[in-house]
């Protein structure tokens, strides 16, 4: 797997561009993640497109191993997409793509007043729980170059981000492909070994405002 660009880099993209059985399941979403997370970063995409994303995309929920994963959120205004996903476990602790074991278990944003501090490894010690590291983007992001991935952590559930500046504009519906890869994690060295990866298809809509 190529390593994506860790979350600082996206402040230079934005000056840059100012194992086991998969099943699949249609949902409707119950929250949009992906505005408010926009604003915070006041990323340049295109309000209609993140309003368009709301009603034109249909959520879908996977099961990889014991891991659930919605994917919830894909907006396009033809130079960027982003995308949102919510993953879930009852078995292990997740630890979000491209995060570390010393980082908060409670996350960085929108972290709520009542979380505690504590880092991933410290949960995993004080619980006893194996941990797995999620990575949830769009495959194409590899081959186009610079992108970002981040999350947020609530009391019910885990919220991954992703985003890239496209290197050459789409402005036609086009098939891209959601990856999915479930990291097992060693807590002596924070080491990953790939345990799954899954595909699958997205049809992504690009939408701007003139």
């Amino acid at each position: 797997m190529k390593q994506p660009i860790a979350l600082f880099m996206l402040f230079s993209m934005l000056l840059v561009c100012n194992m086991g059985q998969a099943s699949i399941l249609s949902g409707q979403a119950d929250d949009d993640d992906l505005t408010p997370y926009a604003e915070l970063y006041q990323l340049p995409i295109q309000v209609a497109a993140l309003e368009h994303a709301q009603t034109s995309f249909t959520p879908s929920t996977v099961e990889v191993g014991d891991i659930k994963i919605e994917f919830t959120q894909v907006a396009c205004d033809g130079d960027w997409i982003l995308t949102c996903a919510v993953a879930n476990s009852d078995t292990v602790l997740l630890l979000p793509g491209g995060a570390t074991l010393e980082r908060p278990a409670c996350g960085e944003i929108f972290v709520s007043a009542e979380a505690e501090d504590s880092s991933f490894l410290e949960l995993a010690q004080a619980t006893g729980k194996e941990i797995r590291s999620v990575y949830v983007y769009l495959k194409e992001f590899d081959s186009y170059g610079l992108y970002f991935l981040d999350h947020s952590v609530q009391a019910d559930k885990t919220v991954l981000y992703s985003g890239c500046c496209l290197p050459d504009a789409i402005e036609e519906p086009e098939q891209l492909h959601w990856t999915v890869q479930i990291y097992s994690v060693n807590l002596n060295t924070n080491k990953l070994t790939l345990m799954d990866s899954k595909e699958f298809p997205v049809m992504v809509l690009p939408f701007r405002s003139f």
